[in-house]
């Protein structure tokens, strides 16, 4: 999500295309996360409830570290997978860039339309200056980190 609120940014900002506007979605990356359609039990409610909370919280954090350009919570609430494909270099230059533009943004809502134990898609708005909605692929090991690199 951040990607792409970065690039919508650095391009309202730049008008460059080559910033990287554009984004991948859940899908391209080869994850279809399906809704619970099923009645489940009360533990599995729980669970999932538990879930939310703290992807719910991942995000807001994730947001208030990106916009507010700490480079280290980013990276902490980064997937493994996007920390090799970016790198510190790219990532705190993308953090710098959004911190620079705007600055300590919040998510007016949080939508999360998909959710298992591993894996997440959440759509967040932002207002830049208009509502913006950025769907975008969490992941969670021991906790939730932001995999939309």
């Amino acid at each position: 999500m951040r990607r792409r609120l970065a690039a919508a940014a650095l391009c309202a900002a730049t008008a460059a295309t080559a910033a990287g506007c554009g984004g991948g979605t859940p899908t391209d990356l080869g994850f279809t996360p399906a809704p619970v359609t099923h009645s489940p039990h009360a533990s599995q409610v729980h669970q999932i409830g538990q879930l939310r909370r703290s992807l719910t919280t991942a995000v807001k954090q994730y947001s208030a570290a990106y916009f507010g350009g700490n480079v280290a919570q980013v990276k902490a609430l980064t997937s493994h997978r996007c920390l090799i494909l970016l790198g510190h270099k790219q990532l705190a230059s993308r953090v710098g860039a959004v911190s620079a533009s705007g600055g300590k943004l919040k998510p007016g809502s949080i939508k999360i339309t998909a959710i298992s134990p591993t894996n997440a898609t959440v759509t967040a708005k932002y207002l830049i200056p208009k509502p913006q909605p950025l769907t975008e692929h969490w992941v969670r090991a021991k906790s939730w980190r932001d995999d939309d690199c």
